[in-house]
């Protein structure tokens, strides 16, 4: 099955095999948050096109983006099971709760491209620039590696999840290096909210991606709640439901 990932890399995938299973409950693995790096590196057979990389087979996913490594495990879930990801869910109506199997199309899923303005930005490994609070800050994009890098931020260092990935992306802030990640906590939770909201958007906007958020419709006559969750990726995705028949 061959695939074009959000950055213009392509390559040909295949879904899992049995053997592969071992990994799928391998703890030390899951507790790494290296799984998914695991599996796309498996099921990744060819590079057809590198698009702004500059690597050759075997892939560094590591070193490559969290959107192109996000599709093509999207990708590999349908080459493994097929398009549609069923799974159960309880509605979100305190009134209602009502449980029932929901069903996605993997493919309807939207998917964002690589921006050319950041292209050159992967190739040559050159930071992005934007101006916040009067200050000049260099970003980059998140790599499949920031994983690690944003649970110690979040565990070790007790930061939020929204401020942790500022402090990932942020390369430098007008004299305040990567480095110095007390100086970079501090810049960033001393920003107006405002400010720290453009940040955020300008870096979503330079990056690519898959936008994970559903919306669901309870089918209880009752009921027929509309509610937007993001798409669920647990241990469960990667196991077969059959459909209900009514």
């Amino acid at each position: 099955m061959e695939i074009t990932c959000p950055s213009g890399l392509k390559g040909s995938i295949r879904g899992m095999k049995v053997k592969e299973l071992g990994d799928m409950s391998d703890a030390k693995l899951i507790r790494s948050g290296k799984i998914v790096d695991k599996i796309v590196s498996n099921c990744w057979e060819k590079t057809l096109s590198a698009g702004p990389y500059p690597h050759k087979d075997p892939l560094p996913w590591a070193d490559l983006l969290q959107g192109d490594r996000a599709w093509a495990f999207l990708c590999i879930r349908s080459a493994t099971f097929g398009n549609d990801f069923a799974f159960e869910h309880t509605c979100g109506n305190e009134m209602c709760k009502y449980k029932y199997e929901a069903s996605v199309k993997l493919d309807s899923l939207t998917l964002k491209e690589l921006p050319k303005t950041s292209y050159s930005h992967v190739t040559n490994a050159t930071p992005l620039e934007t101006i916040v609070a009067g200050k000049k800050v260099k970003f980059r994009l998140l790599k499949c590696s920031d994983d690690q890098r944003l649970t110690t931020l979040t565990q070790q260092m007790q930061l939020s999840f929204p401020v942790a990935q500022l402090i990932c992306r942020i390369v430098e802030v007008e004299g305040i290096l990567e480095s110095d990640v007390d100086d970079l906590v501090k810049w960033v939770e001393d920003l107006p909210l405002a400010d720290g909201l453009d940040l955020r958007q300008t870096m979503e906007d330079a990056d690519c991606g898959v936008e994970m958020e559903i919306v669901l419709t309870c089918p209880n006559k009752s009921c027929g709640n509309t509610e937007k969750l993001d798409l669920p990726l647990g241990s469960g995705f990667f196991q077969t439901r059959k459909t209900k028949k009514n």
